[in-house]
């Protein structure tokens, strides 16, 4: 019973100090920092805010159609196997032999004459063969140039001498990115 009264003695008294040190809070340093800020007195260093969220939307809307051209679309096919079973799926056993679409990516052109840049997960399956889809919607088969699981990075090429494909510009230079920079992604996996 000693233990009850020392606990709830312990706990009245931590509650009350928490009163009281709200209250010295209040009257000592939320309410004159209030009324300062209210003034104006306090200076506050905020980013000029871009003028409406339709020019964000417009800007966006402009990269989208100017670099568009030089993304595309990877897909996977590969052949899959078709089982035939009896009655009950007791016994199964390879029946026919289909090509199917098993995967899609996208990537991205880096030099003129078809050099791709895309994941390595995309291009990871060695019995696959890749079609590359052009936005104008034109197809292609690529060649696996190099690979580099580390970094999730593969380099594709499209075998079409004479053909010159688009390269996207340079937007921004990489050494003002900081973190909270705007960034978008484009993209058209699947």
């Amino acid at each position: 019973m000693k233990i009850f009264w020392l606990s709830f003695l312990l706990v009245m008294i931590s509650i009350l100090a928490g009163w009281f040190w709200s209250y010295i809070f209040i009257q000592e340093v939320y309410t004159p920092l209030n009324s300062q800020w209210s003034q104006g007195s306090i200076p506050m260093s905020v980013p000029d805010a871009p003028e409406s969220m339709r020019d964000i939307e417009n800007n966006i809307a402009w990269i989208a159609e100017a670099l568009g051209p030089s993304v595309v679309s990877i897909i996977i096919n590969r052949d899959i196997v078709i089982y035939r079973s009896d009655p009950w799926w007791f016994f199964q056993e390879p029946n026919a032999t289909v090509r199917r679409q098993v995967w899609g990516g996208s990537g991205f052109f880096v030099r003129e004459d078809g050099l791709i840049l895309t994941n390595k997960h995309v291009i990871q399956d060695t019995q696959s063969d890749y079609t590359v889809i052009l936005s104008d919607g034109r197809e292609f088969e690529v060649e696996v140039i190099a690979t580099d699981p580390l970094n999730d990075i593969a380099i594709i090429k499209i075998d079409a001498p004479g053909e010159s494909f688009p390269v996207p510009e340079i937007i921004e230079e990489t050494s003002d990115v900081r973190i909270g920079s705007f960034s978008i992604a484009i993209g058209n996996a699947l």
